[in-house]
C-alpha cells in the first residue's frame, strides 16, 4: 500500500497519527475525512490500510502477513489504538 500524502507521509501513518492524537475512539466516517485531507488516497484505500492493521480481524493477519497491527475495532464500530491489557489479543 504505497503513496505519500501532502505531509510526505503513508496512509497508515496518517492514520496511525489521527487515532493516537485523539486519544479516543473514533468514527470511521471520522478517520475517513481527516485521512482525506491529508492526501489522494481513495476511500478503498483508506479502508484497506484500516483492516490490516488491526488486531481483532483474524484474516488480516493472513491477508497482510507482514504488517504490524495497531489498532482495535469496537464493538460499536469505532477503532481506537490497540493496547494490551485493556484490548483481548485476537491476532490468532
Amino acid at each position: 500500500m504505497k503513496g505519500k500524502g501532502n505531509r510526505g507521509e503513508t496512509c497508515w501513518e496518517a492514520i496511525s497519527e489521527i487515532i493516537n492524537q485523539a486519544g479516543k475512539a473514533r468514527r470511521y466516517s471520522d478517520i475517513l475525512k481527516l485521512v482525506k485531507e491529508r492526501g489522494t488516497w481513495t476511500d478503498d484505500h483508506i479502508a484497506q490500510e484500516l483492516m490490516s492493521h488491526l488486531v481483532n480481524l483474524p484474516p488480516a493477519r493472513f491477508h497482510w502477513k507482514n504488517i504490524q497491527p495497531f489498532l482495535f475495532l469496537n464493538a460499536d464500530g469505532t477503532f481506537e489504538a490497540y493496547k494490551a491489557g485493556k484490548h483481548p489479543n485476537v491476532q490468532e
